[in-house]
């Protein structure tokens, strides 16, 4: 009976150009800027946030800032008109979010700290 090497011989081969060149692909991927929103998408954000000032309600978030996605999970503490921003308070701080950064905003059922 032969002896076979097992996997080890099946083991892709890449070039380091190769996996460089597929680490930077990823790295582009994942901090592409979000594309402009429609109205109707803009009218949902707005009124989902309407709805939860003031009500204590939990809320998951997503926003460019700083040339990456920030998530976040808290409640809507207050909206500031002029610069456009909301306070949105966390379990260990409050964020100041800008209304034109948001890409997701949802409604969190159970959450726990």
């Amino acid at each position: 009976m032969m002896k076979d090497r097992g996997t080890i011989k099946w083991m892709p081969m890449m070039l380091p150009e190769h996996v460089r060149m597929l680490h930077d692909w990823e790295q582009e991927e994942c901090c592409v800027f979000p594309s402009e929103k429609m109205e109707w998408e803009l009218e949902e954000l707005q009124q989902m946030i309407q709805q939860t000032v003031g009500t204590g309600s939990i809320l998951q978030f997503r926003w460019w800032e700083n040339q990456s996605w920030q998530e976040a999970v808290g409640m809507i503490t207050a909206i500031d008109r002029t610069t456009h921003e909301l306070l949105l308070e966390t379990s260990l701080t409050v964020k100041r979010i800008s209304f034109s950064s948001i890409d997701v905003v949802q409604l969190v059922d159970d959450y726990h700290d």
